[in-house]
């Protein structure tokens, strides 16, 4: 009897420092798995191209453009280039009894932060800053009579979904400032104002898990 007392008491003093080791590292692993997963959000990077369609502000109501758009992440920074080719209809009879089309593109830079990801949602603020032309052109023989530049200012908010790894499903709105454009029935203010479009993008992106 004296025996199996002491055989007791010495499996149980070996024991205890076990359990007690395996429950502190037990106890441990919701903080590693949380450290984990934020060093996989703010570790991420990718690259992608991207396409939308655009409802921006016209002289007269809005009209539509297509954006086309190439870029890449590192952590929360992004940045790429845009080109947006007016996609519209849009005549006047500028010089009587002649009928012209309105025609333009723009293109630049842009650079953002993306101030939400998760696995279900990111959400990213961009300022595009850009150039391009505008031109009257006649609608018979596709002549350019009239020809301006122009600068674009776009301050821009993207939310992104992606049900997919390597395809995202985005929706944005944001400000087109232009300047610097003067044509005959046409100036910088019938082209400023809120915007929004939607569109898709694919590419190599890595979402936090």
């Amino acid at each position: 009897m004296y025996r199996k007392t002491l055989v007791f008491l010495w499996l149980a003093l070996v024991a205890y420092p076990l359990l007690a080791q395996e429950t502190d590292s037990v106890a441990v692993l919701p903080e590693l798995s949380e450290e984990t997963t934020r060093k996989e959000r703010i570790g991420d990077a990718g690259i992608f191209l991207a396409t939308s369609r655009l409802y921006a502000p016209f002289t007269k109501g809005f009209q539509q453009s297509i954006t086309m758009e190439a870029g890449g992440y590192l952590r929360s920074i992004i940045a790429g280039t845009f080109l947006v080719v007016f996609d519209g209809e849009y005549t006047e009879s500028v010089i009587f009894p002649n009928t012209f089309r309105i025609n333009y593109l723009y293109g630049g830079g842009y650079v953002g932060y993306r101030f939400v990801i998760n696995p279900e949602m990111v959400i990213t603020s961009k300022i595009q800053l850009a150039r391009g032309d505008m031109i009257w052109e006649r609608t018979g023989n596709f002549q350019n009579v009239f020809r301006d530049e122009m600068m674009v200012y776009q301050p821009h908010l993207q939310f992104e979904y992606s049900p997919l790894r390597f395809m995202g499903i985005t929706a944005g709105a944001g400000y087109r400032l232009v300047s610097d454009l003067s044509l005959p029935d046409i100036t910088s203010a019938d082209f400023s104002g809120w915007y929004m479009g939607a569109g898709i993008k694919i590419g190599y992106f890595i979402l936090p898990q």
